[in-house]
């Protein structure tokens, strides 16, 4: 199982630290005398809590499951097909008898019991695309990349999980609403996840960044965020590894460090307190203390 997730990279900042991170911000300034923006933690914390809890909502299942809405169009006359690789792509720029139009190509490819370099078994579903497809009601799914989600089950009894979104995927009907693709965000994105029933054990990992318009938080950046649970053997459950950056309603990025364990190492005890370190191109602000439970307390399945 140590080798089911990826290395996390997080920047290893000590909390309350105001030189940690410095040298890696990408928003530093070279500017003089830095004016400070407002720092209000208990604001902070539940902003980044909201931010913890939609976390592993962003994945490929809205778009796996608008393609298959708006290709419920398709019949014998549009669109017209071509075999790559024993991969069937549709590719055309016609309208359907029930009205659906379909313009560039696309694919929705299956893989059941695909291989791995570690010995698991994996059933992927996988969109991929340029195109735009509109439906007799007006709603238009637009598709400029690939989408997969898979899963797997280790000998051990682990369930493993992985999902990906590529940015370029648009739709605002049905299959979408209430979720980040029908409300409008912009997801390029990968998450892995891992749970062991009998240990009562979660892991997830998430890298990739969301944009958001006209909300609280325009954007967020996951870089190897990775938390896991004691039933796997974390030191530290209380506090993921790795970074967050946060683009507020005013234009303004913070980055968060926080200080938890890798898979599998230890750590100093007196750095896992469950709150990360705040800043502002290279500036220590402060600290927040979310709540992280919801990248862990999913049960069997995260998506």
């Amino acid at each position: 199982e140590g080798d089911v997730l990826p290395e996390g990279g997080g920047y290893g900042g000590v909390d309350g630290d105001t030189t940690s991170g410095a040298g890696d911000d990408p928003y530093l300034s070279d500017a003089g005398e830095l004016e400070l923006p407002p720092f209000d933690a208990e604001a902070a914390s539940a902003a980044v809590s909201e931010v913890m809890g939609m976390a592993l909502s962003l994945n490929a299942q809205p778009v796996l499951d608008s393609y298959v809405e708006v290709a419920a169009g398709m019949d014998a006359t549009c669109p017209s097909w071509l075999n790559i690789d024993d991969v069937s792509y549709w590719y055309d720029d016609c309208t359907s008898l029930d009205g659906t139009r379909f313009d560039g190509y696309g694919a929705m490819i299956e893989y059941v019991d695909e291989p791995d370099g570690d010995g698991n078994l994996w059933d992927v579903l996988q969109v991929v695309g340029l195109a735009t497809v509109t439906t007799p009601e007006g709603y238009t799914f637009s598709a400029a990349g690939s989408a997969f989600q898979g899963s797997s089950v280790t000998d051990d009894g682990g369930y493993l999980y992985q999902s990906y979104v590529e940015d370029g995927f648009v739709y605002d009907g049905p299959a979408a609403q209430g979720t980040w693709l029908g409300d409008g965000a912009s997801a390029d994105i990968s998450s892995y996840a891992l749970a062991y029933p009998a240990l009562n054990g979660h892991a997830a990992y998430i890298a990739g960044r969301v944009l958001v318009d006209d909300a609280a938080i325009r954007a967020v950046v996951f870089d190897d965020l990775f938390l896991y649970d004691e039933g796997l053997g974390s030191p530290c459950p209380e506090e993921p590894a790795g970074m967050v950056s946060v683009l507020d309603a005013e234009g303004i990025w913070f980055d968060l460090i926080f200080d938890g364990a890798q898979w599998g190492e230890s750590m100093d005890e007196a750095l896992c307190d469950g709150c990360g370190g705040v800043w502002y191109q290279g500036s220590y602000l402060g600290e927040v203390c979310p709540d992280f439970s919801p990248l862990l307390d999913w049960g069997l399945s995260p998506y």
